[in-house]
């Protein structure tokens, strides 16, 4: 797996100096990229309630020139379900995937794989 560079997409958000990071932070410490064809689609910020073994959407973020196309919305919930099996989460809370409709077709092809 090799690392693919962004450089010129995204803006610095973060300043150092002696007291420490900027704290005008966008998005959360733990915040993933999520990227479909090469390219950042969007953000997730997720976690893992270990006795429930469920995987939780904290927040997610598509960016503004992505469409919710079905072959997108079906390579975002594989890589869900992928991720879900990495961590051993037997279900996923996606209550924080909006608008209400990508939330729905997620679940949807969820449940078909």
């Amino acid at each position: 797996m090799g690392l693919l560079t962004l450089s010129g997409v995204t803006q610095r958000r973060f300043i150092l100096g002696r007291q420490g990071l900027y704290t005008g932070r966008r998005w959360g410490y733990y915040t993933l990229p999520i990227l479909y064809q090469e390219t950042l689609v969007a953000r997730a910020d997720l976690t893992l309630e270990r006795d429930t073994k469920t995987l939780v959407l904290k927040g997610f973020w598509v960016e503004n020139h992505i469409e919710t196309s079905a072959q997108f919305i079906t390579a975002l919930a594989r890589a869900f379900k992928r991720f879900m099996q990495f961590v051993e989460a037997e279900q996923l809370d996606g209550t924080a995937l909006s608008p209400v409709s990508l939330r729905e077709r997620v679940k949807q092809v969820l449940h078909a794989l």
